[in-house]
């Protein structure tokens, strides 16, 4: 689960509040945008922590022109996403969503390796985040049903 914040601390200090939550891990990171390749990558302030095999992810823009600002700047803070991982069925799982009417709102390469959507649906509201490879940050387990390693 994700949420953008103007302020780091804001949006740890909620997650604070929760039984149970793991030390936080911090990152600057600055993603690009894979559509518009001309784009500068801005910088983010992400904090990363998990319950047991649900991952939080807190991202704080530190620049005004990313998807992450914009998204901010237009919804406020609060919960922005859910990520759901796919290392076996990516590309398929992406094909799926876009026939049903998701649009893709970003797309990127995530400093593992892996390739990433944002998606929304056909009346907006909650992104969904597709990932090809596991963020090292979150804890796996296992799928009962597919078989494949999930949050």
């Amino acid at each position: 689960m994700g949420a953008i914040v103007h302020r780091l601390e804001d949006g740890t200090g909620f997650f604070d509040q929760l039984p149970g939550i793991a030390p936080w891990e911090y990152l600057d990171v600055a993603f690009k945008d894979d559509r518009f390749p001309e784009a500068l990558a801005e910088p983010l302030k992400i904090a990363k922590s998990h319950i047991g095999p649900v991952g939080y992810e807190v991202i704080q823009p530190m620049g005004s022109t990313s998807y992450w600002a914009k998204a901010l700047a237009s919804r406020g803070d609060g919960i922005h996403h859910v990520a759901y991982v796919f290392p076996n069925r990516f590309d398929a799982v992406v094909e799926k969503m876009l026939a049903q009417g998701f649009s893709p709102v970003w797309e990127g390469t995530t400093p593992a390796g892996g390739k990433t959507y944002y998606l929304v649906p056909q009346n907006g509201g909650l992104v969904v985040e597709i990932l090809q490879r596991w963020p090292k940050y979150w804890p796996k387990s296992r799928n009962t049903i597919t078989g494949e390693t999930q949050l």
